[in-house]
């Protein structure tokens, strides 16, 4: 009788060990972190100073040349803007704060950006946002500093200008300053 309870006992902890079904769980949170990347970095020309020296600078103007450019490089993670605007509704003089200047002496053009971009062509300066650069219609403009680098060509009373040429205006003599801003945003 002790072999037969022995056995019964030893199947019955054999089938209740096999029998019963093991299961466990473990969670695993998987995350996306989607960080906004939004930077523009001013790469050369963040101080541009048009100097008239000769009747020729003020019958022509300064026209654009590598002397006269700001180039600046974007990096996004989507579509952006960049907007100019200037400060100030005039330059300013700086020995004599009554002494102004109309900003649409200056222009720019802009150029650059790949295929991605749309620029905008020749503005005269304003102190209301002007957007100088966008997506192109239907393509996407967000990316690196490879595929976002721009040029901004300035130029100072020439025939370009909604100001047109300084000779003859009796603009006293005095250094004329604004700030001018690029403003990044998302488009």
């Amino acid at each position: 009788m002790k072999k037969l309870l022995l056995s019964i006992f030893i199947i019955g902890i054999y089938f209740t060990g096999f029998g019963q079904a093991v299961t466990d769980n473990a969670t695993i949170p998987v995350s996306i972190n989607l960080n906004a990347i939004l930077r523009l970095n001013v790469v050369s020309g963040g101080n541009i100073e048009f100097s008239f020296n000769t009747i020729s600078d003020y019958t022509n103007g300064i026209v654009p040349s590598s002397r006269y450019e700001t180039k600046f490089t974007v990096a996004s993670s989507s579509d952006f803007d960049v907007n100019l605007l200037a400060e100030d509704a005039n330059f300013v003089g700086v020995d004599d704060a009554t002494h102004t200047l109309a900003l649409n002496y200056v222009a720019h053009t802009v150029t650059g950006g790949g295929t991605n971009s749309t620029v905008t062509g020749r503005t005269s300066l304003t102190n209301t946002a002007t957007t100088i650069v966008q997506p192109a219609a239907p393509a996407h403009n967000g990316g690196d500093i490879n595929a976002n680098a721009f040029t901004i060509a300035w130029e100072c009373a020439t025939s370009n200008t909604g100001g047109g040429t300084l000779l003859g205006t009796n603009t006293a003599p005095d250094r004329y300053t604004t700030n001018v801003f690029l403003i990044l945003s998302t488009h």
